[in-house]
C-alpha cells in the first residue's frame, strides 16, 4: 500500500506537471521507510514471532522479486 499511494503520488505530480508535488515524494518515502523499520517490523515481529522473520527473509521490502527463489 506504501508503494501503490508513492507511485499514484508520483503520477499525479506528473500529471499536474508539479515539481513540488514530486519532491513531497521523497521526504515522504523517507517517513514512510523509517516507520516500517522501527514500528512496523518490529511490532510485527513481537506479534507473529518466527514466522514473521521467516516471512522477511523470503520477502523484500519495497521492490518484489521478479522470479520465484
Amino acid at each position: 500500500m506504501y508503494i501503490g499511494g508513492l507511485i499514484l503520488l508520483i503520477g499525479f505530480g506528473l500529471f499536474e506537471r508539479s515539481i513540488s508535488i514530486l519532491f513531497l515524494t521523497l521526504p515522504l518515502f523517507l517517513l514512510v521507510h523509517l516507520f516500517v523499520l522501527f514500528y512496523e517490523e518490529p511490532t510485527l515481529t513481537r506479534k507473529f514471532g518466527s514466522s514473521y522473520q521467516e516471512y522477511r527473509k523470503a520477502v523484500r521490502r519495497w521492490i518484489p522479486r521478479l522470479t520465484r527463489s
